[in-house]
């Protein structure tokens, strides 16, 4: 019996640590795609670019930044009124819709932010002209918490995956 057991430990020792980089890779890969194919409403590519997956020890990390914060949090109460919050707004210090900076996403109206691009000109008393684009704010994705939940959903099939070659 203690030659098994040398034996198990000794196997456990070379092998399941081969088996969970594996499977913290897998589900790190798996992770990063489902985030980026799930993000949803975006303008460029700029967002996509901000998404990574690597693997830290046995911890895989996903990453989102940027934009995607506002994608996955959501902006402005005319976008996301009747919705819930996003579940792990208030664990995180995630203020309320129309809360952050001056407050203008609280307006069912929406808000004017500076863009060369924009198509509402303001002339001011100097008479500098600048352009503007009205936003109703962004929908909440909850992307990133969606792809953790799905993580946690098919981690079981990927470790037996994993754990049977």
């Amino acid at each position: 019996m203690e030659q098994a057991a040398n034996w198990l430990d000794d196997y456990a020792k070379r092998i399941l640590p081969k088996n969970v980089v594996a499977l913290v890779s897998q589900m790190t890969r798996q992770g990063e795609s489902w985030a980026i194919n799930n993000l949803g409403h975006i303008d460029t590519g700029n967002t996509l670019s901000t998404i990574h997956g690597y693997r830290n020890g046995d911890r895989g990390v996903i990453v989102a930044n940027g934009a995607a914060i506002w994608i996955e949090f959501g902006t402005g109460v005319a976008r996301n009124f009747g919705t819930a919050p996003h579940p792990k707004a208030a664990e995180l210090g995630i203020k309320p819709w129309g809360t952050y900076g001056k407050g203008h996403g609280a307006s069912f109206n929406g808000w004017y932010y500076p863009d060369p691009n924009g198509t509402h000109k303001y002339t001011d008393e100097n008479g500098v002209t600048q352009t503007y684009s009205h936003t109703l704010g962004i929908p909440a994705n909850h992307f990133m918490y969606n792809t953790a939940q799905e993580l946690r959903r098919s981690c079981p099939e990927m470790a037996r995956e994993v754990f049977s070659k």
